[in-house]
């Protein structure tokens, strides 16, 4: 450690108190020589004699490579490049497939699907909230702690992301990774493995949320409810809860959690598959390979029409009261 000794010297009848001098304290040793009084000879020594007790370099697995890893694409040149522009196509099955290249070491694909809270009723509030807090658990080829361990390998973060009017997978993952990225994406999409203690312990998760939700949250929800209010007794789409209310968590299951996933996720013609930092060609060929099989007419879908109504701003009020931890009011 440094410390400072200033001295007081005086001037003019007065005292001028003197630049600080740095230093080791008194009678302590200058182990940094911050006194200048070594020379390059005995410093040589001294580094010398740490380098011997005191490990400086990397192994190897650490090693700052001269060379960039093979599994790093190098920079295309200037002369390869095209100003970015968002390229559309759409599968066989409907599902369109949207990318823009941005020419970076890292790609981001997602899955966006016209699936939200508004689809809800009153017999599953809250399921569109549970299905989110699901995303990118156990499926049937992997389990949750495998797919922790794979995006740490590969360099890939996951996400998801529900509102009132969508749903979004989301995945960031180095260039060349991007085909297992995608296969990860597709399993928890398409083969989720929900089984009751999944969804007890999502409900948990739930409660715990409720219990340190900021006003400000519970302020536009219920802004969002009162402005979209009920119309001849009916609950307006648009006025539905996003987060599940505590009172509805009692019945929402794992038969629940599916059955809204298959009549209002996996709809080709409601998804988007999009990715930033890619080739269209290349994200088109993924596409058909991980979600070609969604079929294009599903059975038990609602009528479009039917499926998302148009919702009606009536304005009105919203209260909601709750108790806190501490019994004061906020």
């Amino acid at each position: 450690a440094e410390a400072f000794d200033y001295e007081d010297e005086a001037v003019d009848g007065g005292k001028e108190r003197k630049a600080p001098r740095v230093g080791p304290p008194p009678n302590e040793p200058d182990l940094f020589d911050d006194s200048g009084s070594l020379s390059d000879t005995e410093r040589s020594q001294i580094l010398q004699a740490q380098k011997q007790h005191i490990r400086t370099e990397l192994d190897s697995a650490h090693r700052i490579a001269e060379e960039p890893p093979s599994f790093i694409p190098p920079n295309l040149p200037f002369s390869s490049m095209s100003v970015p522009e968002t390229i559309l196509s759409t599968l066989p099955n409907g599902i369109r497939v949207a990318s823009q290249e941005t020419y970076g070491q890292v790609c981001t694909v997602g899955v966006l699907s016209n699936c939200g809270s508004r689809h809800e009723t009153s017999q599953n509030t809250g399921v569109n909230h549970l299905l989110e807090l699901l995303a990118f658990q156990s499926t049937e080829n992997r389990d949750a702690q495998d797919i922790t361990a794979l995006m740490d390998e590969i360099g890939g973060a996951t996400f998801a992301s529900g509102s009132r009017e969508q749903m979004m997978y989301c995945v960031d993952v180095l260039r060349p990774n991007v085909e297992v990225a995608m296969e990860v994406m597709a399993d928890t999409i398409l083969r989720p493995r929900i089984e009751e203690a999944d969804v007890e312990a999502m409900k948990r998760v739930i409660e715990f949320q409720h219990m340190d939700m900021l006003p400000e949250v519970k302020l536009g929800e219920g802004l969002q409810i009162a402005g979209y209010g009920s119309i001849d007794g009916e609950v307006q789409q648009l006025g539905r809860p996003h987060f599940c209310p505590l009172e509805a968590l009692p019945a929402l299951n794992a038969e629940v959690v599916h059955n809204f996933r298959r009549d209002h996720l996996l709809l080709p013609q409601e998804m988007v598959i999009a990715g930033a930092g890619i080739a269209h060609d290349e994200l088109v060929k993924l596409a058909e390979r991980f979600f070609s099989d969604i079929p294009v007419e599903n059975p038990n879908q609602p009528p479009s029409e039917h499926r998302t109504i148009d919702s009606k701003y009536t304005g009105g009020g919203y209260q909601l009261q709750t108790k806190t931890i501490d019994g004061f009011t906020r």
